[in-house]
């Protein structure tokens, strides 16, 4: 975790990179239902410039939720990216690496 945030205290205020984080999560109702969703935000120059909160449901799984953040945040830093060209870097920040693996390939 120390390495994570010196690494992240040299970039968040890098004019060229913008940090995306992503997280999915589910939450159990008395143990009789339960509800899965994933949210993402991004920050550019220390500054918060994008959210989201996907809510996907109960039939869906964490690993659902963790893709559906990881595309969503990609999807966002892109857009970003496109509107401020002088974004060269985007770092995005998962728990999932199986879920970085298969969200990575959708844009190759």
């Amino acid at each position: 975790m120390a390495r994570h945030n010196s690494f992240v205290n040299q970039a968040q205020y890098h004019p060229e990179t913008l940090l995306t984080y992503s997280d999915g999560s589910q939450i159990s109702f008395l143990n009789q239902f339960h509800r899965v969703g994933s949210a993402v935000v991004g920050y550019y120059q220390g500054r918060e410039v994008f959210h989201q909160k996907l809510g996907l449901g109960g039939s869906a799984e964490v690993y659902d939720a963790e893709l559906a953040g990881l595309v969503t945040g990609l999807s966002e830093s892109i857009s970003f990216a496109y509107k401020h060209p002088e974004v060269y870097y985007i770092q995005l920040y998962a728990d999932n690496i199986s879920a970085i693996s298969i969200a990575s390939q959708l844009y190759l």
